[in-house]
């Protein structure tokens, strides 16, 4: 059967439609994954950052005797090599610029991909597991294994950290907001609920002055450990000009008798721009 000229026209017209109508929500992903083979600073520079720059904060410079503190290792619960991030109490610092604390990190800056740095209007999910050891050891002062920081003319500035955190004696594991200084608990459990096994991390910001915070913490079993909603939460000020995820360890030394070399672990992380009329 010959199809008409008018009948093609309209067909693609159709077709059209439905693809501009589609692009109207956006969909873009990062994905960094741990290979067992790749050198692993270079592997994770090439997902996080572009090429020749740096994505990786940590302690090698003041500890050049034990080597690199981000390494490669086999997880036999996942079957697949995972990221294992060091920590020591005694010869570790903040990049050899400050010594009262410690930090081993990796995170996103101006000169990484365009998914990975949220503007206005935007919403990402950041999928991610991570793993905690058994007896994971925190101070009364501040441990953070995750952050949402962002930029601004005079310097970053934390927006959302996962806080692991002694108070009264209990070791606690805590989601916090941070409001232009001012601190926010909203979710709150048990440190002991999350060390020893591997989480599953959902979380999804829409960033804006009445912005939005989703997260789901599972097993991989699929039973949720902690979950949190909040809407209408500024999650954007005007002094900002993006944000960015950082994953790793970042702790205070002030009570350092309270700490112990620590072994975090990481696998699969994702970010997904699902951003509606970009």
């Amino acid at each position: 059967m010959e199809i008409s000229i008018f009948t093609k026209k309209r067909t693609l017209f159709f077709i059209t439609y439905l693809l501009l109508s589609y692009s109207s929500i956006s969909f873009s992903q990062i994905k960094l994954s741990a290979d067992g083979k790749s050198e692993t600073y270079k592997l994770i520079n090439s997902i996080l950052i572009s090429k020749n720059r740096n994505a990786i904060e940590v302690p090698d410079c003041n500890h050049k005797k034990f080597g690199k503190h981000i390494s490669q290792i086999f997880d036999q619960t996942l079957n697949k090599y995972v990221f294992e991030f060091v920590i020591h109490i005694n010869g570790d610092f903040d990049r050899c610029k400050r010594f009262d604390r410690q930090r081993n990190e990796i995170k996103a800056n101006k000169r990484s991909n365009d998914t990975i740095l949220a503007t206005e209007g935007e919403t990402l999910n950041y999928k991610w597991k991570f793993k905690l050891e058994k007896g994971f050891q925190t101070s009364s002062k501040y441990t953070d294994i995750h952050q949402i920081t962002y930029n601004k003319t005079s310097g970053n500035e934390p927006l959302f950290a996962f806080m692991a955190r002694k108070k009264n004696g209990k070791q606690n594991f805590q989601i916090v907001y941070i409001d232009e200084d001012e601190k926010s608990v909203l979710a709150s459990i048990k440190l002991s609920k999350i060390t020893g096994k591997w989480i599953i991390a959902d979380e999804t910001i829409t960033y804006g002055k009445n912005g939005s915070y989703t997260l789901i913490l599972k097993t991989l079993k699929g039973k949720t450990v902690l979950k949190t909603k909040r809407e209408n939460i500024q999650t954007w000020y005007d002094t900002m000009i993006y944000a960015r995820p950082k994953w790793g360890i970042y702790r205070s030394l002030k009570k350092q008798d309270e700490l112990r070399d620590e072994k975090l672990y990481f696998a699969d992380f994702e970010i997904n721009d699902v951003s509606k009329n970009k």
